[in-house]
């Protein structure tokens, strides 16, 4: 009862209510967002803290989560599952796919009030600025407490990688493709070949006007950097996106082949760029 989990879309509908796709190679956002599949959501909730579990699920935009009353909230899980701490934040960053696991109170709102989830990317005036609603329609007694130590993440040091990957994201201009290594996705080319039980890192740099997040298949890693500096504290558990940001950004990440072996994609998870050839592929080795 007290564990919500959202799925955040944007989509495109006519006057009629019917959905329009319009395909655009910088990826297509919509006009309407929708939470688990409604449009105008909103969720009762009592005078207590909640779990929520936030996915985006959109082909292409950014969110910036945050309270319309500008209350903190805390971070305790990413991708990979819970953090090492909990981290207290008043807003959150989510690209396509990146998912968040967040404890937020509703406790210093009376019955009767309400608030929003909002994206803050945007302004509000703009379709996509309110995400939805929380109405406080109770009290409760909350005894639940977060650990201020959740689990145990035990960083990867740089020494155990055994080799450095470069990988450039580029492309785009015009409506052209997508590229990785200035290639497109074929699927008889293999451009990693990591070997099970070895660990290395990974660096991408992005020449392109667009952030990407890159998302690996097979392996949860860590990420090293983010233009040169270490992650924020909500970022470093373990993680399957990475955003690399735009006009020469870089994202270094380390990780280690521990489970199968065979052909894996990786690729950006803004949809449409994928869809235009921004995707690639490792075969772990045995």
């Amino acid at each position: 009862a007290y564990e919500v989990p959202l799925v955040i879309q944007d989509r495109n509908f006519n006057t009629s209510g019917q959905l329009v796709y319009a395909k655009n190679n910088n990826g297509e956002t919509g006009n309407t967002i929708l939470v688990n599949g409604t449009i105008q959501p909103y969720h009762n909730v009592a005078k207590r803290k909640y779990r929520l579990r936030v996915y985006n699920g959109s082909n292409a935009r950014f969110y910036k989560l945050a309270f319309s009353n500008g209350q903190s909230f805390q971070v305790i899980g990413m991708e990979g599952g819970l953090l090492s701490a909990p981290v207290t934040v008043t807003s959150l960053t989510l690209a396509p796919a990146e998912r968040a696991d967040i404890v937020v109170s509703f406790a210093n709102i009376a019955v009767g009030g309400n608030v929003e989830l909002r994206n803050t990317l945007v302004g509000s005036t703009d379709s996509a600025y309110k995400i939805m609603r929380f109405n406080v329609t109770s009290t409760a007694t909350d005894t639940s407490v977060v650990p201020s130590t959740l689990r145990t993440v035990t960083a990867i040091p740089r020494s155990q990688a055994v080799r450095t990957r470069n990988f450039t994201l580029s492309g785009g201009m015009m409506g052209g493709m997508w590229t990785i290594n200035g290639n497109g996705f074929d699927p008889n080319r293999v451009d990693a070949t990591p070997r099970l039980n070895e660990t290395e890192i990974w660096k991408f740099t992005n020449q392109s006007m667009m952030d990407h997040p890159i998302h690996l298949h097979d392996v949860m890693f860590q990420i090293l950097t983010i233009n040169g500096a270490a992650p924020a504290a909500t970022h470093r558990g373990w993680k399957d996106v990475v955003i690399v940001p735009r006009q020469m950004g870089t994202a270094e990440i380390i990780m280690k082949f521990t489970d199968y072996t065979g052909k894996f994609p990786f690729h950006c998870h803004v949809l449409e760029h994928e869809d235009n050839m921004m995707m690639s592929q490792f075969e772990v080795l045995p």
